[in-house]
């Protein structure tokens, strides 16, 4: 599988777990879980930014 197969299969995975973590820690920051659900710009920025972070650590630990 290409490396661009095996990416667009994480990022599907990834934004409905990010989704999923957002709702699950509401309470704990409202202002920002606003944001994330109401400015589309905020959470493109934001969610492309954890999906490189993530995405890049993951591949690191199966190059060790």
């Amino acid at each position: 599988m290409r490396e661009t197969d095996t990416r667009q299969h994480f990022v599907y995975v990834f934004n409905r777990m990010l989704e999923n973590l957002f709702i699950e820690r509401m309470d704990g920051n409202e202002e920002i879980f606003g944001r994330l659900m109401n400015d589309d710009d905020f959470r493109r920025v934001a969610g492309a930014h954890l999906l490189d972070e993530v995405y890049e650590r993951l591949q690191e630990g199966r190059e060790a």
